[in-house]
């Protein structure tokens, strides 16, 4: 990503899995809590990491609501786009109103969504999907 976009300021908001391997150290071996080299932030050093990402009529965060609705109930309480990541669905819904289009983002997963890490779910049906999600916007408007 850095080289396909070098001028761009590269962010990432933090979820519920980036801080697996630092829990996992710390519970497992606490003599290395807080060495260098054991935080997911050290592996990206370029990168400003937040939990919150805040832009002109959009938030981008990790999770707010769950469910099979979320995105759209993100989308409809916030009154703004709202981009998450965590239920892994890769699902956009449009919100309609008298002020426009809203949408509710859902990032999906760059994993196989039956793959060892998710071992959790039992290999019952889910609703993952492997992808990718872009923003584009023009004006200041996301599109």
């Amino acid at each position: 990503m850095r080289k396909a976009s070098p001028k761009a300021e590269h962010v990432y908001t933090r979820g519920n899995h980036c801080s697996r391997v630092e829990n996992a150290l710390a519970n497992r071996l606490p003599e290395f809590e807080g060495m260098p080299g054991t935080r997911l932030e050290e592996l990206f050093p370029d990168w400003v990491v937040c939990g919150s990402l805040e832009l002109p009529g959009t938030t981008i965060k990790h999770r707010w609501h769950n469910g099979q609705n979320a995105a759209r109930q993100n989308t409809l309480k916030s009154g703004r786009h709202y981009v998450t990541g965590h239920l892994h669905s890769l699902q956009v819904t449009a919100i309609l109103d008298l002020d426009g289009t809203r949408y509710g983002v859902d990032t999906g997963t760059l994993a196989d969504p039956y793959g060892p890490q998710f071992s959790y779910c039992e290999r019952a049906p889910r609703a993952y999907r492997s992808g990718w999600v872009f923003l584009t916007y023009q004006d200041g408007n996301l599109l």
